[in-house]
């Protein structure tokens, strides 16, 4: 096969290994994050983080929408009792 600039997938990855679309979206995300240039146990150590980190952002999101929706209903039933 021929080299180019826009082939990585198809040079890079094994076409033929188990694990078909999740093998080459772990692939990618390690390519995009450039995770790949990292150790092992480096690796395991950021995505820990980052998991924790967008589980906290979930989470912020969720209470800030359930404050938000609780004020408004509040406000609302305050408008309908004058």
């Amino acid at each position: 096969m021929a080299l180019s600039k826009t082939n990585t997938d198809t040079l890079c990855l094994d076409q033929n290994a188990k694990g078909g679309y999740i093998r080459k979206a772990v692939y990618r995300y390690n390519l995009w994050t450039g995770m790949y240039m990292l150790e092992p146990h480096e690796r395991w150590a950021l995505n820990v983080l980052f998991t924790i980190l967008a589980g906290m952002c979930c989470l912020y999101t969720l209470a800030f929408w359930k404050g938000l929706v609780e004020g408004w209903q509040d406000a609302t039933e305050g408008i309908k009792t004058l």
